[in-house]
């Protein structure tokens, strides 16, 4: 065997190495993505009857299944051309969206059902101004956001039905927040100030 037949060799196992990984990928995604459907469907018969509906339920699957397109295509780019980063670059993006989607499934029926999986953790991220903010972690509504301590983001966790009051008025006071300054801005520019 000549030299430049075992790089060929070398060559071609790299690419079926390449498209093997690829699809694998592939295959972790559409695994996620089953598990994804089967924690909703989970959460969703654990509710109170009359909450959902099977139209919501049908169109949330369907407009979800657009996300599996990234690591097929993905697949398939890498797989032909494993030089070519679009491949890889869309694997990722779908194997992120996969794992995401996966950990938003667990919590929500891990929140939906207490007790039904170990450390259901749903989490309520929000910004406020920072005098707000030190009111709220001062009268123990909510906690110091980790990855930016030193801002006005705060922190909920919600380790049950509970909780989920908790968070919603963290929302409302944020959602009231908004709407004051829009209304001031509005009352300004009709003014003329």
């Amino acid at each position: 065997m000549t030299e430049g037949a075992k790089e060929q060799d070398r060559a071609a196992g790299g690419i079926n190495l390449a498209a093997w990984l690829a699809w694998a990928l592939a295959a972790l995604c559409v695994a996620m993505f089953i598990a994804v459907v089967v924690l909703g469907v989970l959460a969703r018969s654990a509710r109170a009857p009359g909450n959902s509906t099977t139209l919501g339920t049908i169109s949330e699957t369907a407009s979800f299944v657009l996300f599996l397109a990234f690591p097929i295509i993905g697949a398939l780019i890498a797989s032909r051309g494993p030089q070519n980063p679009i491949g890889w670059i869309c694997l990722a993006d779908g194997l992120l969206w996969m794992i995401l989607a996966v950990i938003d499934g667990y919590s929500v029926y891990g929140v939906t059902k207490p007790g039904s999986v170990p450390f259901p953790v749903a989490v309520g991220n929000l910004p406020f101004p920072k005098k707000i903010r030190d009111e709220l972690i001062a009268e123990g509504r909510a906690s110091v956001h980790p990855p930016l301590p030193d801002s006005g983001w705060v922190r909920r966790r919600m380790d049950g039905p509970d909780d989920a009051e908790a968070v919603i008025e963290l929302f409302r006071m944020n959602y009231e927040r908004a709407q004051a300054r829009a209304n001031r801005r509005a009352a300004s520019e009709s003014t003329g100030r």
